[in-house]
């Protein structure tokens, strides 16, 4: 698992340096692209049409519509809006979804009994402290096995032995090529359409990291119980 994780890390500074090299800041290019097409039709309008202002003019339009496609592609990757159809480009509309997500993203303030934080530090301490509390194991309580009596056992013996079972390699990968290309990427930045186009080159990876989890999970006795 450590092992895919940190390919996975190393291959995401890999692809920032080389989406940066190979298509720019897609804002900029589009700002660029309109102010040269801006500047031949002014030139037509203001010397007249020729063949090759003509030509100069279809260039530029094509650019710039090749500059708003790049821009529409990255506005609806960061909007996560799964139900325009192909081929909208409501530039604005995905603008503003994205500054929304941006918006709902941080944690501005923080009740604390009838104390209100806005520190940011004074706000992660006491979420850090919280969490803390919530997971320090309490010695004074003992297990009685009050538990086991209330709540029955759902899931049998045979059941529970499947569930733990290994995947196999045809498993995972139905499991993978089932995943929904378009979907949030996970913490890790990568989409599900990043493992389907690539899967060839990470599939022995992905594999090995999802089979060790299912060892190492079935090596520990309280994982084991029904």
């Amino acid at each position: 698992m450590f092992i895919l994780a940190a390919k996975l890390r190393a291959l995401k500074a890999l692809l920032k340096a080389w989406n940066f090299s190979s298509f720019g800041d897609v804002h900029l290019q589009v700002s660029i692209s309109k102010a040269a097409l801006d500047l031949v039709q002014a030139e037509i309008s203001d010397l007249g049409p020729s063949v090759d202002r003509f030509q100069w003019e279809e260039v530029a339009h094509s650019a710039f519509q090749l500059a708003l496609s790049s821009q529409g592609s990255l506005l609806h990757s960061k909007s996560r809006i799964r139900w325009l159809s192909e081929g909208d480009r409501n530039t604005s509309f995905l603008h503003n979804m994205v500054k929304i997500r941006k918006l709902h993203r941080p944690l501005v303030s923080l009740r604390v009994g009838s104390i209100v934080l806005h520190d940011n530090d004074l706000i992660s301490a006491q979420v850090v402290q919280h969490f803390k509390q919530a997971f320090t194991q309490d010695t004074s309580i003992s297990n009685t096995g009050l538990v086991e009596k209330i709540i029955p056992h759902l899931v049998t013996n045979d059941e529970n032995l499947m569930l733990l079972a290994l995947p196999s390699v045809e498993e995972i990968t139905t499991t993978v090529k089932s995943m929904d290309a378009y979907s949030s990427p996970g913490p890790d930045g990568f989409g599900g359409i990043f493992f389907h186009h690539c899967w060839d080159v990470i599939s022995t990876d992905v594999i090995n990291a999802v089979q060790s989890f299912f060892r190492d999970l079935c090596s520990r006795p309280a994982y084991r119980l029904a």
